[in-house]
């Protein structure tokens, strides 16, 4: 019998309950330490996976997203006034780099757990219990395919890059060459993938998986105490969302 991860033990709707509360939750505390407490415990999360190639890509374009972010905010926030360290002419401020900060760990916040849903739950996982659920296959297959457009995006862009090195394009080193020559494969990279996604679509069809009939596939495993993690989640889920409609009244 194979032995369950500590993540397999857990279902993809107590994922998916779960990204929504802690997303709610750094929207909600207004504390930067806090709210990059929180990044730190997703990371250390994140790393648990094993996927650390994927967990780095994904990083280091939010990182540099983030330094861009402190970079304008630090020169030209509004509420700049209080000088926290000066380059030559350019002066960076205390207020905006924390605000800038502050959006950054929510950002990272968001990118965590989404990454923790898709590494550690699959396609046919999560047919099969939002099925197992009584949701109709189509919508199934509809929320599917928006969640996992992206990974599928990043396998083609994997794929036209292994196609250009063997043809010996693309071989410089330089991160700006990288950056313009990702702009050519944008437009073929999106039709590719929508492609793909009407494919499937298709090939479900014509095997009757939208039929009324059909029974739903039998769950991969059982998982622990699914009930109780949706109605607690849930519950967290409308305290931090009445927290912040409380807060955006009381502005």
């Amino acid at each position: 019998m194979t032995t369950l991860t500590w993540f397999q033990r857990f279902d993809p709707v107590t994922k998916l309950l779960l990204i929504l509360c802690l997303g709610l939750a750094s929207f909600v505390i207004p504390t930067l330490t806090i709210n990059w407490l929180l990044v730190f415990i997703l990371f250390l999360l994140a790393i648990s996976i094993g996927k650390l190639s994927s967990l780095v890509k994904i990083l280091s374009f939010s990182l540099f997203f983030i330094a861009t972010m402190i970079i304008v905010q630090g020169l030209v926030n509004p509420g700049n006034h209080t000088l926290l360290w000066r380059i030559e002419i350019l002066n960076f401020y205390k207020e905006g780099v924390n605000y800038a900060l502050l959006l950054g760990s929510r950002l990272l916040t968001i990118v965590l757990t989404t990454f923790f849903f898709i590494a550690t739950t699959s396609v046919t996982e999560n047919a099969r219990y939002l099925e197992s659920q009584g949701i109709a296959f189509k919508k199934v297959y509809m929320f599917i395919s928006v969640c996992y457009i992206l990974p599928q995006m990043m396998a083609n862009l994997h794929q036209i890059k292994l196609a250009q090195r063997a043809r010996g394009i693309g071989q410089q080193k330089s991160w700006l060459y990288r950056f313009k020559m990702l702009f050519p494969i944008l437009v073929p990279l999106v039709v590719k993938t929508l492609d793909q996604a009407m494919t499937r679509a298709i090939a479900l069809q014509l095997r009757e998986y939208d039929n009324p009939q059909r029974q739903p596939q039998p769950l991969i495993h059982h998982y622990l105490l699914a009930r109780f993690n949706h109605y607690l989640l849930s519950i967290l889920i409308i305290m931090l969302g009445g927290m912040k409609v409380w807060l955006l009244i009381q502005k």
